[in-house]
């Protein structure tokens, strides 16, 4: 004669598993956080400053922009004409940045500036001419690059990124994040 099983018993076998699935969900969201946590310090360790000097293994000259908040500081102010491997090296820890290249004469770049700065998203390719190259929105702690061929004469390098500061929009390159590279 087969017996019932007690009301406790029926509760802790239903109680048992879900307690289960809960701590084995709860282990993998706090091993995924963990995981996560340090992805994001790796990543932003601090990175090697790139010599003024640099070439790729191609032969190609380095200009090695690193963008701290919010300055750019480059590996070196003059190139060869020819090409050049652009390399940006986000050392902020909390922005994303940008590097775009082009001649410095730009005839609507105060416009652009101005629409930026009144919170309007502009399109930089539809108002700077002659762009060499750029890369956008790289996080902090991260790098990107690019290759392009400059010919003499004198370029910028600048950040259009706008961000909420303090309340305001501000726009990096109102910041301080432009600056000149001398192609001869």
């Amino acid at each position: 004669m087969a017996t019932s099983p007690s009301p406790l018993r029926v509760a802790l076998t239903a109680v048992l598993p879900l307690t289960l699935l809960v701590a084995a969900c709860s282990s993998s969201t706090t091993n995924q956080a963990k995981a996560t946590q340090a992805a994001t310090h790796a990543a932003a360790a601090p990175l090697t400053p790139i010599a003024a000097n640099a070439t790729t293994t191609e032969g190609e000259v380095i200009v090695a922009v690193t963008a701290n908040d919010f300055a750019f500081t480059l590996n070196r102010s003059r190139v060869p004409a020819g090409r050049v491997h652009v390399q940006l090296v986000n050392q902020s820890k909390d922005y994303e940045h940008e590097v775009w290249v082009y001649p410095q004469q730009q005839a609507k770049l105060q416009d652009m500036l101005a629409q930026k700065r009144a919170g309007k998203d502009v399109e930089e390719l539809d108002v700077l001419t002659g762009v060499a190259g750029h890369v956008e929105d790289v996080p902090a702690g991260q790098t990107a690059a690019f290759d392009a061929t400059l010919t003499a004469g004198t370029y910028e390098l600048a950040c259009f990124i706008t961000s909420d500061i303090g309340g305001k929009k501000m726009v990096h390159y109102d910041m301080g994040m432009h600056t000149l590279l001398t192609v001869q």
